[in-house]
Protein backbone atom coordinates (compact mmCIF):
# COMPACT_ATOMS: atom_id res chain seq x y z
CA UNK A 1 0.00 0.00 0.00
CA UNK A 2 2.66 2.66 0.60
CA UNK A 3 4.67 1.57 -2.54
CA UNK A 4 1.29 2.42 -4.40
CA UNK A 5 0.66 5.65 -2.63
CA UNK A 6 4.29 6.95 -3.55
CA UNK A 7 3.56 6.07 -7.69
CA UNK A 8 0.30 7.89 -7.23
CA UNK A 9 2.37 11.10 -5.73
CA UNK A 10 4.82 10.76 -8.61
CA UNK A 11 2.63 10.57 -11.35
CA UNK A 12 0.58 13.57 -9.81
CA UNK A 13 3.50 15.66 -9.64
CA UNK A 14 2.97 16.12 -13.43
CA UNK A 15 -0.09 16.62 -13.78
CA UNK A 16 -2.47 19.11 -13.00
CA UNK A 17 -2.26 18.03 -9.22
CA UNK A 18 -5.71 18.61 -8.46
CA UNK A 19 -8.75 16.97 -6.47
CA UNK A 20 -6.75 15.33 -3.72
CA UNK A 21 -8.07 14.57 -0.70
CA UNK A 22 -5.19 12.97 1.69
CA UNK A 23 -5.61 14.49 5.29
CA UNK A 24 -3.22 15.84 7.07
CA UNK A 25 -2.59 14.89 11.24
CA UNK A 26 -3.41 17.99 13.28
CA UNK A 27 -6.36 20.13 13.87
CA UNK A 28 -5.20 23.03 12.42
CA UNK A 29 -5.01 24.89 16.32
CA UNK A 30 -2.14 27.13 17.31
CA UNK A 31 -1.34 24.00 19.68
CA UNK A 32 -1.75 21.57 17.45
CA UNK A 33 -1.29 22.74 14.08
CA UNK A 34 -1.93 20.66 10.47
CA UNK A 35 1.26 19.21 9.56
CA UNK A 36 2.75 19.77 5.47
CA UNK A 37 4.75 16.71 5.49
CA UNK A 38 4.52 15.26 2.09
CA UNK A 39 3.53 16.92 -1.75
CA UNK A 40 0.34 15.52 -1.17
CA UNK A 41 -0.69 17.59 2.15
CA UNK A 42 0.06 21.13 0.58
CA UNK A 43 -1.65 19.93 -2.65
CA UNK A 44 -4.37 19.24 -0.26
CA UNK A 45 -4.09 22.72 1.20
CA UNK A 46 -4.04 24.29 -2.25
CA UNK A 47 -7.06 22.54 -2.98
CA UNK A 48 -9.30 23.20 0.33
CA UNK A 49 -10.04 26.97 0.98
CA UNK A 50 -11.77 26.33 4.48
CA UNK A 51 -8.45 25.55 5.64
CA UNK A 52 -7.03 28.92 4.72
CA UNK A 53 -7.89 30.19 8.52
CA UNK A 54 -6.18 27.09 10.17
CA UNK A 55 -2.55 26.74 11.51
CA UNK A 56 -0.19 24.71 9.62
CA UNK A 57 3.79 23.65 9.92
CA UNK A 58 5.95 22.23 8.08
CA UNK A 59 7.51 18.75 9.06
CA UNK A 60 9.62 18.07 6.23
CA UNK A 61 11.56 19.25 3.17
CA UNK A 62 9.75 19.46 0.10
CA UNK A 63 10.56 18.38 -3.64
CA UNK A 64 8.22 18.81 -6.21
CA UNK A 65 9.52 17.67 -8.99
CA UNK A 66 9.11 20.29 -11.66
CA UNK A 67 5.25 20.20 -10.75
CA UNK A 68 2.91 22.50 -12.40
CA UNK A 69 1.44 24.64 -8.99
CA UNK A 70 -1.49 27.01 -8.29
CA UNK A 71 -1.55 29.29 -5.78
CA UNK A 72 -3.24 29.15 -2.57
CA UNK A 73 -5.67 31.94 -1.80
CA UNK A 74 -5.73 32.76 -6.15
CA UNK A 75 -7.49 36.20 -7.54
CA UNK A 76 -11.26 34.39 -8.31
CA UNK A 77 -11.88 36.82 -11.28
CA UNK A 78 -9.18 38.59 -12.74
CA UNK A 79 -10.69 40.49 -15.11
CA UNK A 80 -11.75 42.74 -11.98
CA UNK A 81 -10.28 45.51 -10.38
CA UNK A 82 -8.56 44.28 -6.94
CA UNK A 83 -8.41 40.93 -5.54
CA UNK A 84 -11.16 39.07 -5.49
CA UNK A 85 -11.30 35.61 -3.74
CA UNK A 86 -10.63 34.35 -0.21
CA UNK A 87 -7.55 36.07 1.42
CA UNK A 88 -5.10 33.30 3.46
CA UNK A 89 -5.57 34.69 7.25
CA UNK A 90 -4.07 31.55 8.91
CA UNK A 91 -0.57 31.01 9.81
CA UNK A 92 2.48 28.50 7.84
CA UNK A 93 5.59 27.97 10.20
CA UNK A 94 7.85 26.57 7.84
CA UNK A 95 9.88 25.55 11.02
CA UNK A 96 12.99 26.27 8.55
CA UNK A 97 12.41 23.65 5.52
CA UNK A 98 12.69 24.12 2.06
CA UNK A 99 10.43 23.71 -0.76
CA UNK A 100 11.89 23.38 -4.59
CA UNK A 101 11.47 22.77 -7.88
CA UNK A 102 7.87 23.86 -8.96
CA UNK A 103 6.32 26.04 -11.03
CA UNK A 104 3.78 28.59 -11.32
CA UNK A 105 2.43 29.45 -15.05
CA UNK A 106 -0.18 32.20 -14.85
CA UNK A 107 1.09 35.07 -17.24
CA UNK A 108 -2.53 36.65 -17.27
CA UNK A 109 -3.39 36.53 -13.72
CA UNK A 110 -3.07 39.14 -10.59
CA UNK A 111 -2.38 38.25 -7.39
CA UNK A 112 0.55 35.19 -8.24
CA UNK A 113 2.43 33.10 -5.41
CA UNK A 114 2.67 30.48 -3.65
CA UNK A 115 -0.17 32.49 -1.78
CA UNK A 116 -2.12 34.84 -3.86
CA UNK A 117 -3.16 36.99 -0.88
CA UNK A 118 -2.76 37.04 3.08
CA UNK A 119 -4.85 39.12 5.57
CA UNK A 120 -3.58 41.15 8.06
CA UNK A 121 -3.95 37.96 10.13
CA UNK A 122 -2.11 36.17 8.12
CA UNK A 123 1.54 35.10 9.17
CA UNK A 124 4.26 33.04 7.35
CA UNK A 125 7.46 32.23 9.22
CA UNK A 126 10.55 30.14 8.35
CA UNK A 127 9.89 29.17 4.64
CA UNK A 128 12.38 28.98 1.97
CA UNK A 129 11.93 28.67 -1.27
CA UNK A 130 14.30 27.87 -3.88
CA UNK A 131 14.99 26.72 -8.05
CA UNK A 132 11.01 28.08 -8.79
CA UNK A 133 9.77 29.51 -11.73
CA UNK A 134 7.02 31.75 -11.02
CA UNK A 135 4.83 34.08 -13.75
CA UNK A 136 2.10 36.19 -13.50
CA UNK A 137 1.13 39.62 -14.72
CA UNK A 138 0.27 42.20 -12.10
CA UNK A 139 1.21 41.30 -8.35
CA UNK A 140 3.79 38.74 -8.24
CA UNK A 141 6.23 37.39 -5.73
CA UNK A 142 7.30 34.29 -5.29
CA UNK A 143 5.77 33.71 -1.66
CA UNK A 144 3.16 35.80 -1.99
CA UNK A 145 1.55 38.01 -4.34
CA UNK A 146 0.57 40.68 -1.87
CA UNK A 147 1.11 40.58 1.86
CA UNK A 148 -1.37 42.32 4.37
CA UNK A 149 -0.18 39.93 7.43
CA UNK A 150 3.62 39.08 8.38
CA UNK A 151 6.37 37.24 7.07
CA UNK A 152 9.10 36.48 9.31
CA UNK A 153 12.57 34.49 8.30
CA UNK A 154 11.62 33.54 5.17
CA UNK A 155 13.68 33.43 1.48
CA UNK A 156 13.69 33.08 -1.81
CA UNK A 157 15.93 31.91 -4.79
CA UNK A 158 14.94 31.51 -8.16
CA UNK A 159 12.87 33.35 -10.82
CA UNK A 160 9.91 35.84 -11.04
CA UNK A 161 8.47 37.76 -13.98
CA UNK A 162 5.11 39.48 -14.71
CA UNK A 163 4.35 43.15 -15.49
CA UNK A 164 3.55 45.59 -12.82
CA UNK A 165 3.85 45.40 -8.81
CA UNK A 166 6.93 41.84 -9.32
CA UNK A 167 8.80 41.24 -6.35
CA UNK A 168 11.88 38.39 -5.07
CA UNK A 169 9.56 37.56 -2.02
CA UNK A 170 5.96 39.93 -2.52
CA UNK A 171 4.46 41.90 -5.26
CA UNK A 172 3.12 44.22 -2.70
CA UNK A 173 4.10 44.67 0.93
CA UNK A 174 0.56 46.34 1.51
CA UNK A 175 0.37 47.09 5.14
CA UNK A 176 2.20 44.39 5.60
CA UNK A 177 5.09 43.49 7.87
CA UNK A 178 8.41 41.72 6.59
CA UNK A 179 11.33 41.28 8.78
CA UNK A 180 14.46 39.02 8.63
CA UNK A 181 14.01 37.79 4.74
CA UNK A 182 16.32 37.69 1.96
CA UNK A 183 16.25 36.92 -1.25
CA UNK A 184 19.04 35.29 -2.94
CA UNK A 185 20.76 35.37 -6.80
CA UNK A 186 16.85 35.90 -7.30
CA UNK A 187 16.15 37.01 -11.13
CA UNK A 188 13.13 39.48 -11.15
CA UNK A 189 12.01 40.47 -14.58
CA UNK A 190 8.94 43.02 -14.81
CA UNK A 191 8.05 46.52 -16.24
CA UNK A 192 7.44 48.79 -13.18
CA UNK A 193 7.05 48.40 -9.91
CA UNK A 194 10.08 45.61 -10.08
CA UNK A 195 11.84 44.70 -6.46
CA UNK A 196 14.31 42.23 -5.46
CA UNK A 197 12.34 41.92 -2.26
CA UNK A 198 8.89 44.11 -3.01
CA UNK A 199 7.69 45.82 -6.04
CA UNK A 200 6.16 48.28 -3.57
CA UNK A 201 5.84 48.89 -0.02
CA UNK A 202 3.34 50.40 1.25
CA UNK A 203 1.63 51.89 4.90
CA UNK A 204 0.33 55.20 6.19
CA UNK A 205 2.85 57.44 6.19
CA UNK A 206 1.35 60.06 8.61
CA UNK A 207 1.70 57.34 11.19
CA UNK A 208 5.12 56.30 11.66
CA UNK A 209 4.82 54.36 14.60
CA UNK A 210 2.39 51.83 12.70
CA UNK A 211 4.83 48.36 12.20
CA UNK A 212 2.86 47.80 9.02
CA UNK A 213 3.65 48.50 5.87
CA UNK A 214 7.43 47.92 7.02
CA UNK A 215 10.26 46.60 5.76
CA UNK A 216 12.63 45.44 8.43
CA UNK A 217 16.38 43.65 8.15
CA UNK A 218 15.60 42.04 5.01
CA UNK A 219 18.13 42.01 1.94
CA UNK A 220 18.45 40.96 -1.60
CA UNK A 221 20.67 40.07 -3.93
CA UNK A 222 20.79 39.00 -7.63
CA UNK A 223 19.53 40.94 -11.02
CA UNK A 224 16.40 43.17 -11.42
CA UNK A 225 15.11 43.89 -14.63
CA UNK A 226 11.94 47.01 -14.88
CA UNK A 227 11.71 50.05 -17.18
CA UNK A 228 10.62 52.19 -14.81
CA UNK A 229 10.50 52.12 -10.79
CA UNK A 230 12.91 49.66 -10.25
CA UNK A 231 14.91 48.84 -7.10
CA UNK A 232 17.35 46.42 -5.62
CA UNK A 233 15.38 45.71 -3.00
CA UNK A 234 11.81 47.45 -3.45
CA UNK A 235 10.07 48.86 -6.67
CA UNK A 236 8.46 52.15 -4.93
CA UNK A 237 8.05 52.74 -0.81
CA UNK A 238 5.37 54.16 0.78
CA UNK A 239 6.23 52.74 3.80
CA UNK A 240 8.70 51.93 6.44
CA UNK A 241 12.46 50.37 5.68
CA UNK A 242 15.00 49.66 8.57
CA UNK A 243 18.34 47.95 8.26
CA UNK A 244 18.29 46.84 4.99
CA UNK A 245 20.16 46.13 2.08
CA UNK A 246 20.80 44.78 -1.59
CA UNK A 247 23.51 43.91 -3.67
CA UNK A 248 21.92 43.67 -7.03
CA UNK A 249 22.76 44.23 -10.96
CA UNK A 250 20.16 46.57 -12.22
CA UNK A 251 20.67 46.20 -15.84
CA UNK A 252 17.70 48.66 -16.67
CA UNK A 253 17.24 49.65 -20.50
CA UNK A 254 19.17 53.09 -21.67
CA UNK A 255 15.55 54.34 -21.09
CA UNK A 256 14.88 53.33 -17.36
CA UNK A 257 13.19 55.30 -15.25
CA UNK A 258 13.41 55.78 -11.44
CA UNK A 259 16.15 53.18 -11.20
CA UNK A 260 17.46 52.77 -7.48
CA UNK A 261 20.69 50.49 -6.13
CA UNK A 262 17.98 49.98 -3.00
CA UNK A 263 14.84 51.63 -4.20
CA UNK A 264 12.97 53.08 -7.35
CA UNK A 265 10.96 55.87 -6.03
CA UNK A 266 10.84 56.69 -2.35
CA UNK A 267 7.84 58.70 -0.59
CA UNK A 268 8.36 57.72 3.17
CA UNK A 269 11.11 56.82 5.31
CA UNK A 270 14.35 54.94 4.90
CA UNK A 271 16.70 54.65 8.04
CA UNK A 272 20.35 52.92 8.46
CA UNK A 273 20.27 50.74 5.00
CA UNK A 274 22.60 50.87 2.24
CA UNK A 275 23.24 49.77 -1.51
CA UNK A 276 26.27 47.78 -3.61
CA UNK A 277 26.11 46.74 -7.05
CA UNK A 278 25.35 48.75 -9.91
CA UNK A 279 22.86 50.61 -12.23
CA UNK A 280 22.06 51.61 -16.05
CA UNK A 281 19.24 53.18 -16.32
CA UNK A 282 17.75 56.48 -18.35
CA UNK A 283 17.09 59.55 -16.31
CA UNK A 284 16.27 60.22 -12.22
CA UNK A 285 18.04 57.23 -11.24
CA UNK A 286 20.56 56.96 -8.44
CA UNK A 287 23.41 54.32 -6.79
CA UNK A 288 20.76 54.11 -3.64
CA UNK A 289 17.21 55.35 -4.60
CA UNK A 290 16.00 56.96 -7.88
CA UNK A 291 13.76 59.41 -7.20
CA UNK A 292 12.93 60.50 -3.56
CA UNK A 293 10.12 62.83 -1.87
CA UNK A 294 10.69 60.86 1.82
CA UNK A 295 13.10 61.15 4.60
CA UNK A 296 16.09 59.32 4.04
CA UNK A 297 19.08 59.15 6.99
CA UNK A 298 22.18 57.40 8.43
CA UNK A 299 22.32 55.51 4.64
CA UNK A 300 25.14 55.02 1.92
CA UNK A 301 26.02 53.42 -1.07
CA UNK A 302 28.76 52.35 -2.66
CA UNK A 303 26.42 51.01 -5.96
CA UNK A 304 28.00 52.13 -9.54
CA UNK A 305 25.45 54.30 -11.25
CA UNK A 306 25.56 54.96 -15.27
CA UNK A 307 22.81 56.75 -16.86
CA UNK A 308 21.77 60.06 -18.84
CA UNK A 309 20.38 62.85 -16.86
CA UNK A 310 19.44 63.55 -13.49
CA UNK A 311 21.91 60.99 -12.69
CA UNK A 312 23.60 60.76 -8.95
CA UNK A 313 25.48 58.76 -6.68
CA UNK A 314 23.29 58.53 -3.96
CA UNK A 315 19.98 60.10 -5.38
CA UNK A 316 19.38 60.71 -9.09
CA UNK A 317 15.88 63.24 -8.24
CA UNK A 318 15.60 64.39 -4.71
CA UNK A 319 12.85 66.50 -3.01
CA UNK A 320 12.85 65.06 0.36
CA UNK A 321 15.14 65.58 3.01
CA UNK A 322 18.37 63.68 3.61
CA UNK A 323 20.83 63.66 6.60
CA UNK A 324 24.39 61.68 7.24
CA UNK A 325 24.46 59.85 4.18
CA UNK A 326 27.08 59.02 1.67
CA UNK A 327 28.09 57.63 -1.32
CA UNK A 328 31.10 56.27 -3.53
CA UNK A 329 30.22 54.82 -6.19
CA UNK A 330 31.43 55.55 -9.96
CA UNK A 331 28.65 57.88 -11.72
CA UNK A 332 28.23 57.99 -14.93
CA UNK A 333 25.68 60.75 -16.99
CA UNK A 334 25.26 63.29 -19.38
CA UNK A 335 23.51 65.86 -17.89
CA UNK A 336 22.65 67.29 -14.48
CA UNK A 337 25.07 64.10 -12.94
CA UNK A 338 26.09 64.37 -9.71
CA UNK A 339 28.51 62.39 -7.26
CA UNK A 340 25.45 62.75 -4.57
CA UNK A 341 22.64 63.80 -5.94
CA UNK A 342 22.00 64.92 -9.49
CA UNK A 343 19.22 67.00 -9.05
CA UNK A 344 17.29 68.80 -6.58
CA UNK A 345 15.00 71.68 -5.68
CA UNK A 346 15.57 71.93 -2.57
CA UNK A 347 18.89 72.21 -1.17
CA UNK A 348 18.02 69.95 2.16
CA UNK A 349 20.80 67.52 2.63
CA UNK A 350 22.57 67.92 5.79
CA UNK A 351 25.92 66.15 6.82
CA UNK A 352 25.93 64.09 3.55
CA UNK A 353 29.17 63.20 1.77
CA UNK A 354 30.40 61.81 -1.64
CA UNK A 355 33.96 60.57 -2.58
CA UNK A 356 35.17 63.16 -5.59
CA UNK A 357 37.86 60.42 -6.21
CA UNK A 358 36.19 57.01 -6.59
CA UNK A 359 33.04 59.10 -8.13
CA UNK A 360 34.56 60.52 -10.61
CA UNK A 361 32.96 63.64 -9.69
CA UNK A 362 33.47 67.02 -8.69
CA UNK A 363 30.07 68.71 -8.74
CA UNK A 364 26.89 67.30 -7.32
CA UNK A 365 23.19 69.17 -6.73
CA UNK A 366 23.91 68.87 -3.01
CA UNK A 367 26.34 67.54 -0.66
CA UNK A 368 29.63 67.84 0.13
CA UNK A 369 32.40 66.26 -2.12
CA UNK A 370 35.43 64.87 -0.17
CA UNK A 371 38.63 63.02 -0.77
CA UNK A 372 38.72 59.46 -0.55
CA UNK A 373 41.40 60.17 2.54
CA UNK A 374 38.93 62.22 3.89
CA UNK A 375 36.12 60.11 3.88
CA UNK A 376 38.00 57.13 5.65
CA UNK A 377 38.38 59.63 8.38
CA UNK A 378 36.39 59.39 11.58
CA UNK A 379 36.88 63.03 12.13
CA UNK A 380 35.53 64.14 8.71
CA UNK A 381 31.76 62.87 10.14
CA UNK A 382 32.12 63.23 13.72
CA UNK A 383 32.52 67.13 13.08
CA UNK A 384 29.49 66.78 11.34
CA UNK A 385 27.58 65.28 14.12
CA UNK A 386 27.45 61.39 12.87
CA UNK A 387 26.72 58.95 15.47
CA UNK A 388 29.52 56.68 16.35
CA UNK A 389 30.69 54.14 18.81
CA UNK A 390 32.82 55.30 21.22
CA UNK A 391 31.60 58.82 21.58
CA UNK A 392 28.61 60.35 23.15
CA UNK A 393 28.71 63.86 21.71
CA UNK A 394 26.58 62.79 18.66
CA UNK A 395 23.84 60.63 20.79
CA UNK A 396 24.29 57.36 22.66
CA UNK A 397 22.50 55.06 19.30
CA UNK A 398 25.84 54.23 18.47
CA UNK A 399 24.48 54.09 14.49
CA UNK A 400 27.99 54.15 12.49
CA UNK A 401 31.29 52.36 13.56
CA UNK A 402 34.98 53.22 12.30
CA UNK A 403 37.08 51.64 14.60
CA UNK A 404 40.28 53.07 12.60
CA UNK A 405 41.66 55.72 10.01
CA UNK A 406 42.31 54.65 6.56
CA UNK A 407 41.31 51.46 6.31
CA UNK A 408 37.37 51.94 5.07
CA UNK A 409 34.45 53.95 5.03
CA UNK A 410 32.31 54.04 7.29
CA UNK A 411 29.88 51.46 8.16
CA UNK A 412 26.16 50.91 9.94
CA UNK A 413 26.82 49.52 13.36
CA UNK A 414 24.13 46.58 12.50
CA UNK A 415 26.54 45.19 10.28
CA UNK A 416 29.71 44.16 12.39
CA UNK A 417 29.98 40.90 13.93
CA UNK A 418 26.87 40.42 16.64
CA UNK A 419 28.15 40.87 20.17
CA UNK A 420 30.94 43.25 18.54
CA UNK A 421 29.48 46.80 19.78
CA UNK A 422 32.42 48.85 20.45
CA UNK A 423 35.86 49.03 18.93
CA UNK A 424 38.52 47.98 18.58
CA UNK A 425 36.95 45.06 16.47
CA UNK A 426 36.21 41.57 17.41
CA UNK A 427 34.18 40.29 20.35
CA UNK A 428 36.00 41.43 24.02
CA UNK A 429 36.21 42.61 27.37
CA UNK A 430 34.71 46.13 25.58
CA UNK A 431 31.54 44.12 24.22
CA UNK A 432 30.85 43.03 27.38
CA UNK A 433 30.84 46.52 29.33
CA UNK A 434 28.88 47.47 26.53
CA UNK A 435 25.78 45.27 26.94
CA UNK A 436 26.36 44.82 30.73
CA UNK A 437 25.79 48.89 30.46
CA UNK A 438 22.38 48.25 28.91
CA UNK A 439 21.11 45.04 30.62
CA UNK A 440 17.46 44.43 30.97
CA UNK A 441 17.12 48.37 28.78
CA UNK A 442 13.35 48.24 27.53
CA UNK A 443 11.74 50.03 24.67
CA UNK A 444 14.49 49.11 22.00
CA UNK A 445 13.26 49.48 18.61
CA UNK A 446 14.53 51.01 15.23
CA UNK A 447 14.42 54.40 16.63
CA UNK A 448 17.39 54.04 18.55
CA UNK A 449 18.88 51.17 16.67
CA UNK A 450 17.88 48.80 19.30
CA UNK A 451 19.57 50.23 21.74
CA UNK A 452 22.55 51.33 20.11
CA UNK A 453 22.67 47.46 18.76
CA UNK A 454 22.68 45.48 22.57
CA UNK A 455 18.98 44.01 21.66
CA UNK A 456 20.50 41.73 19.39
CA UNK A 457 17.11 39.48 18.56
CA UNK A 458 15.40 42.96 17.92
CA UNK A 459 12.59 42.18 20.90
CA UNK A 460 12.40 45.24 22.52
CA UNK A 461 14.33 44.49 25.57
CA UNK A 462 17.92 43.31 26.10
CA UNK A 463 17.37 40.01 27.99
CA UNK A 464 19.20 36.30 28.16
CA UNK A 465 18.05 35.99 24.61
CA UNK A 466 20.76 38.80 23.80
CA UNK A 467 23.14 37.22 25.68
CA UNK A 468 22.95 33.61 24.29
CA UNK A 469 23.81 35.39 21.03
CA UNK A 470 26.52 37.25 22.49
CA UNK A 471 27.86 34.14 24.18
CA UNK A 472 27.71 32.78 20.65
CA UNK A 473 30.38 34.89 18.96
CA UNK A 474 32.69 35.52 22.48
CA UNK A 475 36.10 36.02 21.00
CA UNK A 476 35.00 36.37 17.45
CA UNK A 477 37.58 38.21 15.13
CA UNK A 478 40.03 38.61 17.83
Amino acid sequence: MKKTRLIVVTVLAFSSLSNLSWPYQGDGTAENPFQISTVNDWLTLINTSADWNKSFVVTADLDFQGAVLTPIAPDTNPGSTGFQGTAFSGVLNGDNHTFQNFVIDQPSADYVGLFGQTSSAAAIRNLHIRSFVIKGRNYVGSLLGENQGSITLCSAEGFVQGQNYIGGLTGHNYYGLTNFCRTNSIFVKGTAYVGGLAGKNYSNAANPSNRYGAILFCHSTGQIEGLGIAGGLVGMNEGLIYNCWADTIIPASADGVKIGGLIGENYSIVRSCFAAGSVIAGVKSGGFIGTNFGLVANCYSTSSISGTSRIGGFIGHNTGPLSFCYSTGLVIGSQETGGLIGFCFYNNASSCFWDIQTSGQTISADGIGKTTAQMKTLSTFTSAGWDFTNETANGTDDIWRMCTDGVDYPRLNWERTRGDFACPDGVYLEDLTFINDRWLMSGCSSSNNFCGGADLNSSGLVDLADWAVFAQNWLREI
